[in-house]
Parts: structure tokens; C-alpha cells; sequence
């Protein structure tokens, strides 16, 4: 497992790979989004003001586990997959490789992501120690 951060202050700005012209059906698509609500009206607007994203990738096999968004004051406003989203990152299908070159990640701890995830374990892993410091002490969490 790989665990990385990048800031990206304005998401919408994001310019995917292999981008290509918006064909008729895309049209169609685009169109029907406007005029049929949207079921992740809450996870669309947090999206608008992640400020960070953590990321937890497995490079094994080559994809995106989880992801954490932070807003500007570093408090996660976002945690997916979860029941109602399934992921921004997740449905990029990027390799590692390209969140390195075009959005500067930073590699880090697993305990920095555990941290931040609340000390949340994989759900394929049946026990998880999360440990982590507080004031020169340390601490761990079985889940």
C-alpha cells in the first residue's frame, strides 16, 4: 500500500488524460445532468472546497482504495467509498505514477492516514493496529 497527499484548492480545474471532444451521446448525457436532479447534491458541493486529498493506493494491483478530501483548515469533509459516494479519485483510474507528475503528491505514513480517517481499517483486513503520538505519547488502536 502506497499512502500520499496532494492540495488541490479548486478540483473542477483538473484536467483528465485522453480527454476527448465532447461527442453527440456526451451531449445528451451533459444535457440530462442539468435537468434531472442530482442524488449527490451534498457530495458535489464538498467537492467544490476540498482543499487536500489523502489517498491510500494499492500498488499491487494498481488502484485506489480510499480517499479523504480536507477542507482549508485541514478537517476532513470528505471519506469515500462510503454508502451514498463511491469516490471522486477512485473513478479516475489514474496510475500512481500520474498523481506524482501532475498534482506534486507527497508521499506519507499509514499512520498519518490513519490518523486522518479516524483510525478506520481497510475492510479487507480482519485486524488493523493504527498507532499514532499525542504530546510525546504513544498510543495504538486495535481494529
Amino acid at each position: 500500500m502506497k499512502y500520499f497527499k496532494f492540495f488541490d484548492a479548486n478540483t473542477k480545474k483538473i484536467r483528465f488524460p485522453n480527454k476527448k471532444k465532447i461527442s453527440f451521446w456526451s451531449f445528451i448525457g451533459k444535457f440530462l445532468e442539468l435537468t434531472i436532479p442530482k442524488s449527490k447534491k451534498d457530495f458535489i458541493e464538498k467537492l467544490d472546497i476540498v482543499f487536500e486529498w489523502y489517498i491510500e493506493y494499492n500498488d499491487v494491483e494498481d488502484y485506489i482504495e480510499r480517499e479523504m478530501g480536507l477542507d482549508e483548515n485541514r478537517s476532513v469533509i470528505l471519506k469515500m467509498p462510503n454508502d451514498k459516494n463511491y469516490g471522486f479519485w477512485i473513478d479516475t483510474h489514474l496510475d500512481l505514477a500520474y498523481y506524482f507528475n501532475h498534482f506534486d503528491a507527497k508521499l506519507i505514513s499509514e499512520n498519518e492516514f490513519c490518523i486522518k480517517m479516524g483510525g478506520v481499517a481497510p475492510r479487507w483486513r480482519k485486524r488493523h493496529t493504527c498507532a499514532y503520538k499525542v504530546n510525546g505519547r504513544s498510543f495504538s488502536r486495535n481494529i
